[in-house]
Formats: C-alpha cells, sequence, structure tokens
C-alpha cells in the first residue's frame, strides 16, 4: 500500500501537540526544521494550483480552531470517504473524537491509523501519547442511555417439538414435553445506561440493563456489568487487554455471576490493509441457585481482518471447551467453529453491520444414562443485523435482528429464536 502524504500528518501532529512542554518544544523544533526541508525541496510546485481535497483539509482544521467541532467533524468524514489513505485527516478526526468526549471511537481510529499506514516509529510513539493520556473536558464519565422495544419470538428458548423418545428397560417410550418447554414469544421493553471513563487510569466502564417482558414476567432480566482494561500500541501489534464483572438477575432473583478475561491482539497490516487478529477469553460463570452448573469457558480465536475505506470485515475461527466444575449432564463440552463479521459505514446517515457465527459443541460423556446414553452433539448458528442512524450529535436510533438456532442430536434440545428491536440512543 503506498504511504500517504506525509504533510498533513506533521501539520495535525504539531497542533495536537501543543502545549505539552519540553516534548512539544522540542517537537515543534524538528517540525519546523522538517517544514523548511518540504519548503526548500516543493518550491519549484509552490504556483501549482490547490488540490480541492487539501483546502477542505485546511478548512476542516480552521473550523475545529474556531470551535466549530460539528462542522469540522463532517468536513474530515467527507475527505477520509474520497482519501481513504490520508492519513492526516484520520489522526484530526480521532483528535476531534476526543475533544466531542467520544475517546472510545477516537482510540479506534489511532489503532486503525496504527494498522493500516504503517507510520514511522516516531508517530507511533506520539499516537500512543494520544492514546493513553486525557483528552480535554473527557476526564467526566461519557453517558450512553438508551430506550427500546422489541419482540422475542422464544422467550424461554423452548423446543419446536412436542414429543421425544426415552430409552428405558421397556424399550424406547415416546413423551409429550410439558408446556413450558414450548416456545413462549412476547414483546418487551428494555432500558440500558452505560458509562465510560476512557481518560483515568484502567478505562472503567459500568453498564445496567433491564428487560421487562409484557406477558412472560418471569424471564424478565436485571444486568450489571462492570469493567476495565488497559491498551498497548506496539511496533509489531496492538493489544487490548480487559476483565469484565457481570450481576445478573431474573424475575428479580440472583441468578448468575460472572467473570470474564479477554485478551485481544492485531497485528500489522500485511496486504491492502489486512492484519491477523487473535483472541483469548476465560469466563466464570458461579449460579447463585444451581452449582452443579457452574462452570470455566475457555476460547481462543485467530483470523484475518481488513478495513478498506467505508468497509470493515474480519474472519476468525475459534475453538472452545466449556470446562464444568459441577455433575451437570453431559460433563465438559468441547467445540469448534467460525464467524464472519463486517459493518460499512453507508453515509453519514447510515451505518450498517452484521455477524455470521457457527459453532459444533458435543458433550464429554452421555447426556443423562441411561434415559439419555448419547452424547449431546449441537450445531449452533447465530446471526445479527443492526441499522444505526444518527439524528443529531446527541441522539441515534437503532433497528436491529438477531436470530439463533440450535439442532441436536437429542432433538428435543433443538429450538428456533429470533428478536426484533428497535430504540433510540441518547448520548451526553
Amino acid at each position: 500500500m503506498p504511504h500517504p502524504p506525509l504533510l498533513p500528518t506533521f501539520k495535525i501532529h504539531h497542533r495536537a501537540a501543543r502545549s505539552r512542554g519540553r516534548f512539544a518544544r522540542a517537537l515543534h523544533r524538528a517540525i519546523g526544521a522538517c517544514w523548511l526541508t518540504l519548503a526548500l525541496v516543493c518550491a519549484p510546485a509552490l504556483g501549482a494550483p490547490p488540490d480541492p481535497d487539501e483546502l477542505l483539509y485546511d478548512e476542516a482544521l480552521a473550523a475545529a480552531d474556531s470551535g466549530e467541532l460539528a462542522r469540522a467533524r463532517a468536513m474530515l468524514e467527507a475527505l477520509v470517504r474520497r482519501q481513504p489513505l490520508h492519513a492526516g485527516a484520520w489522526i484530526d478526526l480521532a483528535l476531534l473524537d476526543c475533544r466531542l468526549g467520544d475517546r472510545e471511537r477516537g482510540r479506534g481510529i489511532l489503532q486503525r491509523i496504527v494498522l493500516e499506514f504503517d507510520p514511522p516509529t516516531a508517530i507511533r510513539e506520539l499516537i500512543a501519547r494520544i492514546a493513553n493520556q486525557p483528552c480535554g473536558a473527557a476526564t467526566l464519565p461519557r453517558w450512553r442511555a438508551g430506550l427500546s422495544v422489541g419482540r422475542d419470538s422464544n422467550v424461554n428458548l423452548g423446543s419446536y417439538l412436542d414429543r421425544t423418545t426415552l430409552v428405558s428397560d421397556a424399550g424406547v417410550v415416546e413423551v409429550l414435553l410439558a408446556e413450558g418447554m414450548q416456545p413462549r414469544a412476547d414483546s418487551f421493553t428494555e432500558v440500558r445506561l452505560e458509562g465510560n471513563w476512557h481518560d483515568v487510569p484502567g478505562q472503567p466502564r459500568a453498564s445496567l440493563a433491564q428487560r421487562q417482558y409484557a406477558n412472560e414476567s418471569a424471564y424478565d432480566t436485571t444486568e450489571l456489568a462492570l469493567e476495565g482494561g488497559h491498551t498497548w500500541l506496539g511496533e509489531r501489534a496492538d493489544a487490548i487487554v480487559r476483565a469484565r464483572w457481570t450481576h445478573s438477575r431474573l424475575d428479580n432473583q440472583h441468578f448468575l455471576d460472572a467473570l470474564t478475561l479477554h485478551a485481544w491482539m492485531a497485528g500489522k497490516a500485511v496486504w491492502q490493509g489486512t492484519h491477523p487478529v487473535a483472541e483469548a477469553r476465560a469466563t466464570y460463570h458461579r449460579f447463585a441457585h444451581h452449582s452443579a452448573f457452574n462452570s470455566w469457558v475457555w476460547e481462543a480465536r485467530m483470523g484475518m481482518a481488513a478495513r478498506h475505506g467505508a468497509f470493515f470485515a474480519r474472519a476468525t475461527a475459534l475453538v472452545s471447551l466449556d470446562q464444568a466444575l459441577g455433575q451437570r449432564p453431559g460433563d465438559h463440552r468441547m467445540g469448534y467453529g467460525a464467524e464472519l463479521a463486517g459493518e460499512w459505514q453507508v453515509s453519514r446517515r447510515l451505518n450498517v453491520s452484521g455477524l455470521l457465527w457457527m459453532q459444533r459443541i458435543r458433550d464429554d460423556t452421555p447426556y443423562f444414562d441411561p434415559l439419555f446414553p448419547l452424547r449431546r452433539e449441537q450445531a449452533l448458528l447465530q446471526g445479527r443485523l443492526d441499522l444505526s442512524v444518527p439524528l443529531r450529535d446527541d441522539l441515534v436510533w437503532n433497528m436491529s435482528w438477531s436470530g439463533r438456532r440450535s439442532k441436536n442430536n437429542l432433538n428435543f434440545l433443538d429450538y428456533d429464536a429470533y428478536t426484533i428491536q428497535t430504540g433510540l440512543t441518547l448520548v451526553f
């Protein structure tokens, strides 16, 4: 991939590093020398007509300097759509997000720059400084509040069969499934509140979500989550490590506590913005009233990811081990599978993302001997499609569909489920 022009990049870093003590003064002198060299080398071309994109870039910087941040961001977004290799515009976009309080989006852009543009060491070091230091007044939490409504086709993940067969001393017996094992559809209302403190050590995040069903109140859920982590930007790869604790309630009763450790790594771009990715995750599940189902779930993924302009795609292969800590049916569960994910920034007013996940899982021992002497073998297929439409700077309309299908050699465990959901998210 050809490297983008460095002239805008130097300009951006000069502005970003201003008022940063000795480091800023040294960088200022170095950039001054660079500008003098560039002026001497490029003097014969000074009479050439101005580039319209560079004029737009200068206008965006002027708008940012005058405090017109929303206007500046709109111009920079237009510029990177026309010139996706313009590193300076991408960096300014990240700094603007920081000034606007969206540290998470700004950090994502900085990580993308390191992966796709392979900048020199000095620039990578400066990006790392920007990524790990507070920005502007964003030391306060960035809040998101959401309200949505939806419909769940299978609240209880009930079997779509009404009968199954059992093996007994008398032979094979056909039995009807209880009414409670049949699918139950219902509509729901969901509220969510999330706070992000990205400018303090540990980058903590807290969220609270509650879903209430119109009729099936026994499946009402509440989830409280706390997490934190750290990001490293390196020469050959970038890494993120995060820890998350989740407390879940079902029908207003304590149901589950989970602790997750998650490590993610992205390597240097190898071709046209394509780079390797790897993930490792370990989750401890502790059930409040069903300790036989406590477990450790271990998962590893490897694959490739790429971003080309407004498109992003990721493909990974995965292996998993669900390690039982009690006497649950089937004991340990081992699986393998694949995941495809993508995102398309259609326009400033429409973002589309999707996910397809396929996995095969097999139990270590018979499911429930002697009635069910087989080891359970499950084929799990999940998909998701999300639409996001910003109505204004602080208000987003979201719509999503998610589906899940489980096929088993024990057919009474087969089910289909899908959810349609729409709502508004307020950022403040």
